[in-house]
C-alpha cells in the first residue's frame, strides 16, 4: 500500500510539473499509462524513435526531519548525475522532485515537539530545499504536495480516472 501511494505521488509530480510547463495534456497522459502499463505486459512494440524528452523523478521525502546521507546516496545523487549525463548530451531533461507534506510521520513530529503539522513542514520543507540546493542536486523544480496546484491537479487527476470509470468498486 505504501508503494502504491509513493508511485501515485511520483506520477503526479511528474504529470504536475509537465503540465505547469504547459507541455502535457490528459491525452498524452492516458497514452503514457496505457504505453507503461502495455509494456509491462510485453504487449507492447518498443518505440522505434529516440525520447524527446527525458522526465526524472525520484522519491519524495517526508517534510518531517532534514535529509541525510542516505537519502542523497540512495536516491538524489544517482538521479542528479543521470539528469546531468542526459544534458550534457544534449537532451532535453526535467528533473523534478519535491517534499512529501502527507503523512502520519509528520503528524507525530509535530506532537513531539508541540506544534501543528504546517508548522513542521515548513520548516522542514526550507530545510529539506536548501540542503538540496547546498549539495549541488540539479533539480528543476523541487515542489511540495501542499501547493495549490498539486492538490488541483491530483483531484483532476483522480477524478478523470474516476469519470473514465477506471475504479472498480467492491464491497468486502
Amino acid at each position: 500500500m505504501v508503494f502504491l501511494f509513493c508511485i501515485k505521488n511520483i506520477i503526479i509530480f511528474i504529470f504536475l510539473s509537465l503540465r505547469c510547463l504547459k507541455s502535457l495534456n490528459f491525452s498524452d497522459f492516458d497514452n503514457f499509462i496505457i504505453a507503461s502499463t502495455d509494456m509491462e505486459n510485453n504487449t507492447a512494440e518498443k518505440p522505434a524513435s529516440k525520447f524527446k524528452r527525458y522526465t526524472i523523478t525520484s522519491a519524495l521525502p517526508y517534510a518531517n526531519g532534514p535529509i541525510h546521507i542516505g537519502h542523497l546516496a540512495g536516491v538524489y545523487v544517482p538521479a542528479d548525475i543521470y539528469a546531468r549525463y542526459l544534458r550534457l548530451k544534449g537532451e532535453d531533461v526535467l528533473f523534478i522532485g519535491g517534499s512529501d507534506e502527507h503523512g502520519v510521520p509528520i503528524t507525530i513530529k509535530a506532537k513531539q515537539e508541540g506544534v501543528s503539522p504546517q508548522d513542521i513542514v515548513n520548516k522542514y520543507h526550507a530545510i529539506i530545499k536548501k540542503s538540496f540546493e547546498d549539495f549541488g542536486i540539479s533539480f528543476d523544480i523541487y515542489s511540495r504536495t501542499s501547493s495549490k496546484i498539486h492538490h488541483e491537479t491530483a483531484s483532476e487527476f483522480f477524478k478523470k480516472l474516476f469519470d473514465d470509470k477506471k475504479f472498480i468498486e467492491k464491497t468486502t
